[in-house]
């Protein structure tokens, strides 16, 4: 019953689609998106990087290991990309060793307290099927258009983390050019979170992420976190609160985030959308927090949800914009 329940729920959710539908096999960005972005000053796991390096959190303190410990994320979904590769008559064995290595090893952590150190693989860019597509989701084969990045996060004190990333922009060719972030996550009272990210892109990538992401070139970003209780986040993120060059545009993004049990979380909030004037709302659910399958659940600060999917929707001329995003994970170790 548990199971059927939850399978309706995703499918009512994809049922309103009507224009403009993006379904990736190859993005962690479900989480952050399901919240509309504002994850600055949330704790989390790998999807963290891609946004405040200093959130990527596992232990509670006082569980982190003694002795130097390595995890792997799975891509189990990779079998679907490559039957998509498969279908449409591209060659396999084509696709650059780094393409095969992100689709399906998506990344590799190594934790040594006070220390986080990982890497990020293959994390796939978005770019939007056209929007006359008639079917509800456009199946993605390997990526061609991603970028791969390393982490670092430094624990000064339990309250206080530091963390930066350096990326790869690749394509086909090969890598393009590289960008960095660096960030800051504080705790200055109980259940009550301040995070800040600085983001630097390279040239010719400067509006890579700015649609749904809403990150730019050489901006400051804010974001606070509240924790009513255990179980609930409450969030809070303004974009381009500093830009070094050029006009900016302050956003204000709003996420809610509810865990109802080990099986379900649900997710939600809004963003300013890429035109003025129009507004995202974003929707999600996380299914199946992976620390229920250990006896040491009580180690790790934050649930590791293996399925996420998340609904980001805009009234466009009495139609509803609809984009559909899915990160499917597994972490060993």
């Amino acid at each position: 019953m548990r199971k059927s329940s939850l399978l309706l729920i995703l499918l009512l959710l994809c049922s309103s689609a009507r224009a403009q539908r993006i379904f990736s096999f190859s993005t962690l960005e479900a989480t952050p998106i399901a919240m509309a972005g504002a994850v600055t000053a949330r704790l989390g796991g790998l999807e963290s990087a891609l946004y405040n390096p200093a959130t990527i959190s596992r232990y509670n303190d006082g569980f982190e290991p003694e002795k130097l410990h390595i995890s792997f994320n799975i891509n189990p979904a990779a079998a679907i990309g490559y039957s998509a590769d498969f279908l449409a008559g591209e060659s396999i064995p084509g696709k650059s060793p780094v393409a095969h290595a992100g689709f399906l090893l998506r990344g590799i952590t190594v934790y040594r307290s006070p220390f986080t150190i990982g890497v990020l693989l293959g994390e796939e860019e978005f770019d939007l099927p056209s929007a006359g597509s008639e079917e509800l989701f456009e199946l993605r084969g390997t990526p061609e258009r991603y970028r791969s990045q390393g982490f670092l996060v430094f624990t000064i004190t339990p309250r206080v983390k530091v963390g930066g990333t350096l990326s790869a922009y690749i394509r086909e060719q090969g890598i393009h050019a590289y960008g960095a972030s660096y960030g800051v996550y504080l705790e200055p009272g109980p259940n009550f979170n301040i995070g800040v990210f600085f983001a630097e892109l390279p040239d010719g990538f400067s509006d890579s992420r700015r649609f749904l992401s809403g990150v730019e070139d050489q901006t400051v970003n804010v974001g606070i976190s509240y924790e009513p209780d255990r179980l609930t986040l409450l969030t809070f993120d303004v974009r381009n609160v500093f830009k070094e060059e050029g006009d900016r545009t302050l956003e204000a993004r709003f996420g809610a985030e509810r865990r109802l049990n080990d099986w379900l979380c649900l997710r939600a909030g809004t963003m300013p959308s890429t035109q003025v004037g129009d507004q995202y709302y974003t929707w999600g659910i996380g299914l199946l927090d992976r620390h229920i399958m250990t006896d040491k659940r009580h180690y790790f600060r934050v649930p590791q949800f293996m399925l996420n999917y998340a609904m980001v929707q805009k009234r466009t001329d009495k139609v509803w914009e609809t984009i559909h995003l899915l990160s499917l994970t597994m972490e060993i170790g």
